[in-house]
């Protein structure tokens, strides 16, 4: 079984049919080729889940729903508790490994996760942003 947790949008992890990005196709082939079970669980208030709006999460209530996702995975008797892989996308990838707390995983598969401090993504995304809005170079580095 491959338990998936997404990534930073408040967009559905159910992805269309035919979605031919990377993480479409990445789903896609999972969900058909891996003899898997693929468990999405979508974070509070996106999709079919219940709860606050996503846009209005703190990082504490996300985790909470993840966390309580996986622990619904011990009523399904198709679910082999012994063959427990956990998938984090994109954002996904830093939240994983606090999922499970304690139980039983066999493997962390982290796909498009990040290498540096969230404010270092965020400083270089506006950077980016500033750039690609037609700021002077010159501007950009006295900044």
């Amino acid at each position: 079984m491959i338990f998936m947790v997404g990534w930073l949008s408040c967009d559905s992890s159910e992805y269309p049919l035919g979605a031919d990005d990377g993480f479409g196709q990445l789903l896609h082939d999972l969900a058909t080729r891996s003899g898997m079970v693929l468990f999405r669980t979508d974070k509070p208030g996106t999709g079919d889940s219940e709860g606050p709006p996503c846009d209005t999460l703190d990082f504490k209530t996300e985790l909470e729903g993840y966390r309580a996702s996986f622990q619904t995975l011990a009523k399904y008797d198709f679910i082999d508790a012994n063959r427990i892989f956990v998938l984090g996308m994109s954002n996904g990838g830093g939240i994983v490994p606090l999922v499970p707390q304690g139980r039983h995983v066999n493997a962390y598969i982290v796909v498009g996760g990040w290498v540096k401090t969230w404010f270092e993504h965020m400083i270089e995304l506006e950077r980016r942003r500033v750039q690609l809005a037609g700021t002077p170079q010159i501007r950009l580095l006295s900044q």
